[in-house]
């Protein structure tokens, strides 16, 4: 019964709860709709015509949402790297023990809870802009991990291929089809 009266829309189909997307992707997305009748009255060609949408009309909106996702998933990244760290444990075992460590009043699980501290302290509490796709790094974050993270994600950007997000290059190739057909 419940079949028959959702296919007649009598009944709506519950709904999964859908997270709703960082502004900065809907922003790009917004450029791409708004601009893509200009890119393809400037282009000789629906690549053209789409590369020119991605590439110079949408710069700065289509560069921040690549930001966004690229930054994002580093720092998930790296989020994830850090509890593995530490339910790791000490590198050594409970035999072994180093010399700083045996001439040191701290007992070992203090010092290396310090030393991950110093390298990790205020992980939990960076976060990316929604917007610019910007890291916000609080004054309790550690400046070596801080670094660190603004490094690696510049390392990983450059040996990547395109990196502006697929659905949004996706988009500007429906885009520019069919603003295409409308001339």
């Amino acid at each position: 019964m419940l079949a028959i009266l959702l296919a007649a829309g009598l009944v709506a189909a519950p709904q999964a709860a859908v997270e709703p997307r960082a502004p900065a992707l809907t922003n790009a997305e917004a450029c791409l709709r708004e601009k893509a009748d200009a890119a393809v009255a400037a282009a000789t060609s629906a690549s053209d015509a789409a590369d020119f949408l991605l590439t110079y009309l949408c710069a700065g909106p289509v560069d921040r949402a690549a930001t966004w996702q690229r930054n994002s998933e580093m720092l998930v990244s790296m989020k994830g790297m850090f509890d593995g760290l530490k339910e790791m444990g000490p590198p050594y075992s409970d035999d072994e023990e180093s010399d700083e460590e045996a001439a040191s009043d701290e007992a070992p699980e203090e010092a290396d809870g310090a030393v991950m501290n110093d390298f990790f302290g205020g992980m939990e509490n960076i976060s990316v802009d929604p917007v610019t796709g910007e890291f916000i790094v609080p004054e309790d974050a550690s400046n070596v991990m801080a670094s660190t993270l603004r490094t690696q994600t510049n390392a990983v950007g450059q040996l990547l291929g395109d990196q502006r997000p697929v659905f949004l290059r996706e988009l500007a190739g429906q885009l520019v089809l069919q603003a295409r057909t409308r001339r």
